[in-house]
């Protein structure tokens, strides 16, 4: 079983959406066909490669997390050219789920994954019952394309939580709130003003701590000092 990180990470926009999940802990899970890569779910099938669309794009929402806070790139395409936010997650393996829905590496790999639609094109998603049902079906299986990405990504050590929404819904994907995953603090990235700190600020619960990220000098590093969030109440 692979060993989980203690504390994850999720970059964000300073928008509507980061917002609340600020204010509620309710973490965005979006449909795969809205993730920004292509080859979401795609799997092989003889010599073809296919999206996995009629079993489990539909079906199946994810978030992703990382465990490295201090990652350039993903600063500048997840959180908005160091315009945004780095959340930081405390994950409490005691209540995690035994079935997918928890937390799960992601795995990277030249081929999209193989062996698994014969399997999964049995299952009739259509009359699951529960989120539950539909997870304990599919998680004997090896290589689950909502787990796997191209290496190309490989950089972005992601873990995901999986979920599941009725695929004739006609939304993007659902928030959720996990009891396994407590907010603990927001890095500000190097382009937020005072402006971004307060609106936060004025948000986020009293415990939460607030870092500003800046560069260390003569370095390709960040550091991460603690603000006083009393000093932000002016």
């Amino acid at each position: 079983m692979t060993r989980l990180p203690k504390t994850l990470y999720r970059y964000r926009p300073l928008n509507e959406y980061t917002l609340h999940e600020v204010l509620t802990e309710k973490i965005w899970l979006s449909k795969l066909r809205y993730l920004n890569d292509p080859f979401e779910g795609f799997i092989t099938h003889g010599e073809k490669i296919k999206p996995d669309r009629e079993y489990s794009l539909d079906s199946v929402c994810v978030c992703c997390f990382t465990k490295n806070p201090d990652n350039g790139p993903m600063w500048s395409h997840y959180g908005d050219n160091h315009s945004g936010v780095c959340l930081k997650y405390a994950l409490d393996t005691e209540l995690l789920p035994r079935h997918t829905t928890g937390l799960s590496k992601v795995k990277y790999s030249n081929k999209p994954p193989q062996h698994y639609l014969e399997e999964v094109s049995t299952l009739d998603l259509r009359n699951v019952g529960s989120p539950e049902h539909y997870i304990a079906q599919i998680s004997s299986q090896d290589n689950l394309p909502m787990l796997q990405k191209s290496s190309f990504w490989k950089y972005e050590q992601e873990y995901r939580v999986i979920s599941y929404t009725d695929p004739h819904e006609n939304r993007r994907g659902m928030a959720v709130k996990f009891e396994f995953l407590s907010l603990k603090a927001v890095i500000f990235g190097l382009n937020c003003s005072f402006e971004h700190f307060q609106i936060i600020n004025k948000i986020a619960h009293k415990d939460m701590q607030f870092f500003h990220s800046s560069i260390v000098p003569q370095t390709y590093k960040l550091k991460h000092s603690k603000l006083d969030r009393k000093t932000l109440d002016c």
